[in-house]
C-alpha cells in the first residue's frame, strides 16, 4: 500500500517544519498562504528517497478550519 497524500494539522508551523526537516530529513517543496482569506498556511514537505509528500497545515484561531 502506498499513501499518495498525508496532511497534519499543527499549532506551531515553523517549529513543526523545523522538526520534520532537521530531525527526519524531509525537504520543503513549497508553501501556500490563505490567511488573508481567513484560512490557513500550508507547507508541503517531501522525502527525497521515497518521494512521499507530507503537508503541514496551520490555521489561525479565528478560522473555520481551526474549530474542526
Amino acid at each position: 500500500m502506498k499513501m499518495e497524500y498525508f496532511g497534519i494539522r499543527v499549532t506551531d508551523l515553523e517549529r513543526s517544519v523545523k522538526f520534520y526537516t532537521n530531525m527526519l530529513g524531509l525537504k520543503e517543496v513549497r508553501r501556500g498562504d490563505m490567511a488573508k482569506h481567513n484560512r490557513g498556511i500550508w507547507v508541503l514537505l517531501k522525502d527525497e528517497k521515497t518521494g512521499q509528500p507530507l503537508e503541514l497545515d496551520w490555521y489561525p484561531p479565528n478560522s473555520v478550519q481551526h474549530t474542526l
